[in-house]
């Protein structure tokens, strides 16, 4: 009996099960730093955030940071400057950071003579304005220029590009005249370096024609006029032409050969001559 209650009296009583004190205080502490660090991070946030809109709204400000320089490069030779500072004086109605750098590009290369316009920001105060000028290489018609590809703009200094081989058509047919052209010159090789070529025309029936400075027409027609190019190539280079001094026009819409129409004092005496001259061919 007395081993029985030494049992009961010697035996320990387990602990209670569950979270110690010290365990509560932990996981207390540690629930407070991490929203702590949420809470601090928010906040850092906002005033990232409302420093970059304050930073923002002052570079809007010209008084703040204003465009004190503009960098000019490029190949500029023909555009006046004062286009030039005209746009920029006019589109420079912002800050530094507020300036519509795209906009700026875009009025840049609607002047006539502006290929290409690329504007950027320098720290802390300047615009880089890089230019490409259009490159001449036609006269079209008497007061306008084409560049290689048929990019039409004005013609700004006529005596300087006087020497520019001259072109004349119709309206969105640029690219055409300029490719046609240069069959012409291809099919008459060294030779074309002594034809005194005042223009190359296509008119308003889109019929083809050569204009030389002495006043001769070669009419080449609308329809397999590179054909009837070839044609007067070969009689150029082959001298079986008449005297251009002594003609008005050629015509060279007749299949296989071309018609004279002579100046009034060189034209044949005869009246058979005469008719055989405007109706007849002559066979190269």
């Amino acid at each position: 009996m007395r081993d029985y209650a030494n049992y009961f009296i010697d035996r320990k009583i387990p602990e209670k099960r569950g979270v110690s004190e010290n365990h509560d205080i932990d996981w207390w502490m540690e629930y407070f730093v991490k929203n702590m660090a949420k809470g601090l991070f928010i906040v850092l946030l906002a005033v990232i955030f409302l420093l970059l809109k304050s930073f923002w709204q002052l570079g809007k400000s010209q008084s703040v940071f204003p465009v004190a320089n503009i960098e000019l490069s490029g190949n500029v030779l023909i555009t006046r400057p004062v286009d030039v500072q005209k746009v920029l004086a006019d589109l420079n109605d912002g800050g530094f950071f507020n300036i519509d750098l795209n906009r700026l590009s875009e009025h840049l290369q609607a002047l006539a003579w502006i290929d290409e316009a690329t504007v950027t920001r320098h720290w802390p105060q300047t615009l880089q304005v890089t230019l490409h000028e259009r490159q001449p290489k036609y006269r079209w018609g008497e007061n306008e220029l084409l560049d290689s590809v048929g990019n039409r703009f004005a013609n700004t200094n006529p005596l300087l590009f006087s020497s520019l081989p001259q072109l004349v058509g119709v309206p969105g047919r640029e690219a055409e005249v300029i490719y046609a052209y240069q069959q012409l010159l291809q099919a008459l090789g060294e030779q074309a370096e002594t034809l005194d070529i005042k223009s190359f025309v296509l008119n308003a029936y889109l019929s083809w024609e050569l204009h030389l400075h002495n006043g001769l027409v070669v009419k080449f027609g609308r329809d397999a006029y590179q054909q009837r190019m070839r044609r007067f190539a070969q009689a150029y280079q082959a001298h079986k032409l008449p005297d251009f001094a002594q003609v008005n026009a050629l015509d060279f819409r007749y299949q296989g050969g071309f018609s004279v129409q002579w100046k009034p004092q060189f034209a044949p005496q005869s009246e058979a001559n005469q008719r055989l001259v405007k109706v007849g061919q002559t066979r190269i």
